[in-house]
């Protein structure tokens, strides 16, 4: 009798375990994107390999913060202080908004949970030539972080409008996996155009 009452525990406990994978992998295949669906049976790995082989997940040339070479404009900024306008940031003044809003927040778990309305996003604009993918790199060499291109460059060959959407999913769930993660966007106005009155779609130049 004592081995068949131990028998007969045995197999509840197992029903139970079963009970709880089922509901773990049920959980695991819940991915709320548009393109979720489509990668449910996907590990992070498999989605990271097919990235890498993509080139969306890629390699960043080392840069360090102090190569963004600039000083502080104190003249303009006082000048645009008075007359109440917004001012164009200098060189100095954007090495200390990124280091304080962008590298410690992505490098620091500290500060992201005690701060946790911390910047998720910067918008980096200005002609050809004055550092924007050179801060990237920078951002990136400091946090050690994975960086994704998702440039209309660098998928507008690979994955189309029909299959973005997976794309997109595939970014974000790796980017989670493997933190701290930088999703880099070259030439953005091409994502997202402007609009003309009339409606039809204007692309920013």
């Amino acid at each position: 009798m004592r081995a068949l009452a131990g028998q007969k525990g045995k197999k509840k406990k197992k029903k139970k375990g079963g009970k709880k994978r089922a509901q773990f992998k049920k959980k695991q295949k819940k991915i709320h994107l548009p393109g979720g669906k489509q990668i449910y049976d996907m590990t992070d790995y498999d989605i990271l390999k097919t990235l890498i082989n993509d080139q969306i997940c890629k390699y960043m040339p080392p840069s360090r913060l102090t190569e963004f070479i600039g000083e502080f404009n104190y003249i303009h900024s006082m000048l645009d202080t008075i007359a109440d306008a917004p001012f164009d940031p200098s060189m100095a003044l954007i090495r200390q908004l990124v280091t304080e809003f962008v590298i410690f927040p992505l490098g620091s778990e500290l500060i992201r949970k005690r701060h946790p309305n911390h910047v998720r996003s910067i918008l980096f604009y200005g002609p050809n030539g004055t550092g924007k993918t050179m801060m990237v790199r920078a951002i990136a060499t400091e946090t050690k972080a994975i960086c994704f291109d998702i440039s209309p460059v660098q998928t507008q060959n690979i994955y189309h409008a029909k299959n973005s959407d997976k794309m997109i999913a595939m970014v974000m769930k790796c980017a989670k996996a493997y933190q701290p993660a930088v999703i880099y966007i070259d030439e953005c106005e091409r994502v997202w155009p402007n609009k003309k009155k009339g409606g039809k779609r204007k692309t920013k130049k």
